[in-house]
């Protein structure tokens, strides 16, 4: 694999992994507002882009490359104000 391919999955792997950190964000937020059921959901979004994040890691690795791992930014947000507003953030992040 070429180090253009092996750098473009990698940005792929720290992509999904960002999402995971919105995802378990929002879902901290609804479970410090008690909303147990939001909180499930989107800890469930959260554990699924972690687990596409390390199938480009080790897609990576099984070809012999080195995954290049890169700085992911806690979420710039923390709070939301509603529901509504929480699920329009998702749809823009998607």
């Amino acid at each position: 694999m070429n180090e253009t391919m092996t750098k473009r999955l990698s940005e792929q792997a720290n992509a999904e992994w960002a999402s995971a950190y919105l995802y378990l964000a929002m879902s901290a937020d609804c479970d410090r507002k008690g909303l147990k059921g939001f909180s499930h959901w989107l800890l469930l979004q959260a554990q699924e882009e972690m687990q596409h994040g390390n199938k480009f890691y080790q897609f990576i690795l099984e070809r012999g490359e080195a995954p290049v791992l890169t700085d992911i930014k806690a979420s710039e947000k923390t709070e939301w104000a509603t529901m509504t507003e929480m699920f329009e953030d998702v749809l823009a992040h998607e």
